[in-house]
């Protein structure tokens, strides 16, 4: 009768929220290899940049023509931009740009490398050797929406103290980086055309982290929901089974009496 009960338990649980009433007890106790971040920390970062044309044709930024406020536009009312995010590594080999990294001797230094992390002693530096590109959308008191782009221009070196960083076995980093919003924009007036700048919030977060074996409960193994698929023409597929021929209709649909009749 436990049986009967466990086994019922295992297939009613999925992953989401606990019930009201609590998560069952674990059914197991597994060992499983993971990243295991021992020291984290974040910052947020505001970046002042300029605003470049949209191509609507080509569907990119045109960072060699600056966005120019409509005419009669005196300031931006609002300014709104798509969330992003992405992921650094540990700087290795065989994340570095095809033109390869150079080290600087003595302090580890990737220059015209790919983007990444390095662990130092006591410290974590975050190398951006790659643009990243945010198109923004710009509302100004005239009421026109114009779409634009702003740059992160690189390289950007961000450094941060981890007391643990460098020591057995923390000799391994993750960075993620967040564009979460646009805080404002405005027109910068100088000598020549005005430009339109935007106020950029960014937060970094630095992980040091070690692959290591843990033993944590468990509730076996993960049985996935069938997908939702978009219906075409075609009705949905049947689930038959067995897809075999019945042994008393031939190929062309009549009956047989079936068996080993006429077998020799």
């Amino acid at each position: 009768m436990t049986e009967e009960r466990n086994t019922e338990t295992r297939h009613v649980i999925e992953p989401g929220p606990c019930p009201p009433q609590g998560c069952p007890p674990p059914n197991e106790i597994v060992c499983i290899k993971t990243k295991k971040v021992y020291q984290e920390c974040k910052q947020s970062e505001v970046f002042e940049l300029k605003v470049y044309e949209w191509n609507p044709r080509t569907g990119s930024c045109n960072f060699s023509q600056e966005l120019t406020p409509p005419e009669g536009a005196t300031s931006v009312v609002s300014c709104r931009l798509a969330p992003m995010f992405r992921a650094f590594e540990t700087c290795h080999e065989n994340n570095l740009m095809p033109n390869g990294g150079v080290r600087h001797e003595g302090c580890n230094d990737y220059v015209n490398g790919g983007s990444c992390c390095e662990v130092r002693r006591g410290r974590i530096r975050f190398n951006l050797n790659e643009d990243i590109d945010i198109p923004v959308s710009l509302t100004f008191d005239t009421g026109q929406t114009v779409r634009g782009c702003v740059r992160i221009e690189a390289p950007f070196t961000k450094t941060v103290g981890m007391s643990r960083a460098g020591t057995h076995p923390m000799f391994e980093c993750e960075v993620d980086l967040w564009v979460t919003r646009c805080l404002l924009c405005f027109i910068e007036e100088n000598t020549g055309p005005p430009e339109v700048h935007c106020c950029i919030n960014v937060v970094i977060a630095f992980k040091l982290y070690a692959e290591v074996q843990l033993l944590i409960p468990a509730y076996g193994f993960c049985t996935p929901p069938d997908c939702e698929e978009v219906l075409g023409e075609c009705p949905p597929a049947l689930d038959e089974w067995p897809p075999y021929p019945s042994q008393d209709v031939d190929d062309n649909g009549t009956v047989t009496i079936g068996g080993c009749v006429g077998c020799k």
